[in-house]
């Protein structure tokens, strides 16, 4: 290390010695300068003081030997005292972290030697959580939803785990989707006014009711409970029909709702979710659609829509959700009333004018779909459709022959009029 040092100061020093007086406290000394091979004298003067040391660092050798080179800056020698003062805070610095470089070796040395594996397993460990929460705190807000799209639940959990840090970088994501009983929500709301137990009730955006009851459906406070800000999401299973929502007050932010009967053929309408102004995606699983008017008014904001073997009868049409608001549509169903002539006149006359996604999907084994025509009325009757997506238990001879196959994403594939058919033929 210092071989390189010397050659480096050496050749930094070539061309910048000027002629100055040198003089030792007591005899005459004479400095040669390495680079250029030739004698400089000099006189004292009082005041500054550098160590032999530096000085033989920098490429100059005393030729009398002493403890300490006193140096006038007496015309263009004032660059060379500057520069070797330089050099010599620079030296000293680089002789600190060299012995602080060999202790630390010294003591990982011992640490291997006096150690057992665990103790280096921990080691090890703690220097890449650490390289890992560093990791954490620097990367944008977009990148770790990023990243967190990868991951289960239950993943985020145990890496949450990891350490205190690490937990508190993502507990807003942790808190984002909680889930409670009704039962632990009264006793909970009873006591602290918070839907669950968390310090910090802000950071939940989704709440999800795993139990139904008839009771707690009536009466609870939804109202209160919409007053967070950040709780936009609500997902629940009813014990029956959804009248109960009408008792809500219209100032929620509310934007999605996902709601799923208890008993198959429980009874919705469209007017009950009339509070929800800021809705904008709306689930109904295993509900009864009974018949209501389209109301422009009622949830302006809703463009997405999705039933699972959801039935309706004459004269409802699926329409009135919103024939100019639904923009994406997805049905899906395991039951007979996919093959079942309500279903048939909607893939025959659709009325949608905005839809530009449709999905259907037929979970049920025994009953297959079979579409004839009616693929080509569907689009026909869809001028802003843009994708149509049919999975599970469907037949269609014209899709079977002339689709190309993507074996990677097990699907087919066909574009007409501007609309992209993506057909798999098997049960998902």
């Amino acid at each position: 290390m210092s071989i390189n040092l010397n050659k480096n100061i050496e050749n930094s020093f070539q061309g910048h010695l000027v002629p100055c007086k040198i003089k030792q406290t007591s005899p005459t000394s004479e400095l040669k300068d390495f680079s250029n091979n030739r004698s400089i004298r000099g006189r004292v003067l009082e005041g500054k003081q550098v160590s032999e040391s530096a000085l033989l660092m920098e490429g100059v050798k005393p030729i009398a030997q002493g403890s300490l080179y006193n140096y006038e800056r007496e015309g263009n020698s004032i660059r060379l005292i500057e520069e070797m003062e330089k050099w010599n805070d620079f030296l000293r610095n680089m002789t600190n972290a060299t012995n602080i470089n060999n202790n630390v070796i010294v003591g990982r040395r011992s640490v291997k030697r006096g150690t057992d594996k665990k103790e280096i397993e921990q080691i090890h460990k703690k220097s890449k959580t650490l390289g890992f929460t560093h990791f954490l705190l620097s990367i944008p807000h977009e990148l770790i939803l990023l990243i967190l799209s990868h991951l289960s639940r239950q993943d985020l959990i145990q890496v949450s785990l990891a350490s205190k840090t690490i937990r508190q970088v993502l507990r807003p994501y942790l808190f984002c989707q909680v889930k409670t009983p009704w039962k632990d929500l009264i006793t909970t709301w009873n006591q602290t006014n918070k839907p669950v137990k968390i310090e910090n009730v802000q950071l939940i955006e989704k709440l999800r009711l795993t139990t139904c009851c008839s009771k707690n459906e009536w009466t609870f406070p939804f109202a209160e409970l919409f007053k967070h800000n950040n709780l936009t999401s609500l997902e629940l299973c009813t014990s029956g029909s959804t009248n109960f929502f009408k008792y809500t007050s219209a100032d929620t932010q509310l934007q999605v709702l996902e709601i799923h009967a208890a008993k198959p053929g429980s009874i919705f309408n469209m007017e009950h979710l009339t509070p929800f102004r800021k809705l904008h995606k709306l689930s109904l699983q295993d509900f009864e659609i009974e018949s209501f008017e389209e109301d422009e008014d009622c949830c302006r904001n809703l463009s997405i829509l999705k039933l699972e073997n959801c039935t309706w009868r004459y004269p409802f049409q699926l329409e009135n959700f919103g024939r100019n608001k639904i923009d994406s549509l997805t049905l899906i169903y395991s039951n007979h009333f996919v093959i079942s002539e309500r279903f048939k006149m909607f893939l025959n006359y659709p009325h949608f004018r905005k839809l530009r996604h449709l999905s259907i999907s037929n979970c049920e084994k025994n009953l297959k779909l079979t579409l004839s025509v009616h693929i080509m009325k569907l689009i026909e009757s869809i001028p802003t459709l843009r994708t149509l997506k049919l999975g599970g238990n469907i037949y269609n001879e014209t899709l079977n022959n002339f689709t190309g196959a993507d074996w990677q994403n097990c699907i087919n594939y066909v574009g007409a009029q501007n609309v992209k058919i993506l057909y798999s033929s098997f049960l998902s």
